[in-house]
């Protein structure tokens, strides 16, 4: 009987093992993967129809009324209301529409500097400005600095008593770039929303992953991320819960830091000349 009960003992915890083994999961087929191929070449051919409207749009716009921001917005807001259903059913969609718009628009506004963001971080690390002997710049009120970081790019910008952490995480599928604000001594007692700022060491303890990587983040200025797969190297991307003024003012910041760079380039070029006698 113990032989018995033994087996059948054996035969149920097989049973068990099969029922309680996970199901290996299915390989996409060629058909499943062709049709995907298709539905991303499909939308990727809609961004840019969308787009090359746009460009249209404003052409007309800049010959019709050049350099009048005033008739620019009104024919903008009309168009804005002129793709919604008169009777408005979709709810909320006016708000959806609205933040989508500045999502891209902040965006295409990222990708235009994109170039010069990353000059910065190389300029910054070719000169070696660190943290103890920054880049320093307009009249003392500005300062720029890279920071190390494997398989990153990371540098810091200070400007009115702010700071700024730039984080760049590329690679063959996705661009990404995320600026935070950082915690600065001048922000102590000012206020308790800027008493709530990461500092530079939080990031580094943190492999300079900013948290959510979203406007969750405390701090957040923007995070930006572009496809560069395929057809989509050419769409702009988007900047999550993209805003005008702290993205702006970002870009601001990388405009005068790069003209700074340029001129201490200029400035170095021209004393090498002049010891090699040209």
């Amino acid at each position: 009987m113990t032989v018995v009960a033994n087996k059948k003992t054996k035969v149920v915890r097989k049973k068990k093992a099969k029922a309680q083994a996970k199901p290996k999961p299915k390989k996409k087929s060629n058909e499943e993967l062709d049709a995907l191929t298709k539905r991303i070449d499909q939308w990727d051919e809609s961004d840019s129809l969308a787009r090359g409207l746009g460009t249209h749009v404003a052409q007309l716009l800049q010959n019709k009324w050049p350099n009048d921001t005033h008739h620019w917005a009104i024919a903008i807001a009309q168009m804005l209301i002129g793709v919604e259903d008169d009777k408005g059913s979709r709810h909320g969609c006016r708000d959806l529409l609205m933040q989508w718009m500045l999502e891209h628009y902040t965006g295409m506004l990222v990708m235009k500097a994109m170039l010069d963001i990353h000059n910065v971080h190389d300029t910054l690390r070719g000169f070696q400005y660190t943290q103890t002997d920054p880049l320093i710049f307009n009249d003392l009120d500005n300062e720029a600095w890279w920071i190390p970081a494997e398989g990153k790019k990371v540098f810091v910008m200070q400007s009115q008593c702010r700071l700024k952490l730039v984080i760049m995480d590329s690679n063959l599928i996705m661009d990404k770039v995320h600026v935070r604000r950082l915690w600065y001594k001048f922000d102590e007692g000012r206020n308790s929303e800027l008493s709530k700022f990461k500092t530079l060491k939080w990031f580094k303890d943190h492999d300079w992953e900013p948290g959510y990587g979203d406007c969750r983040d405390d701090g957040y200025v923007l995070s930006y991320e572009r496809m560069t797969y395929g057809k989509g190297e050419k769409q702009a991307g988007k900047v999550d819960r993209g805003n005008h003024y702290e993205p702006q003012q970002f870009l601001d910041d990388i405009r005068w830091t790069s003209l700074a760079l340029d001129e201490q380039t200029d400035r170095l070029s021209k004393l090498h000349d002049k010891k090699a006698g040209k």
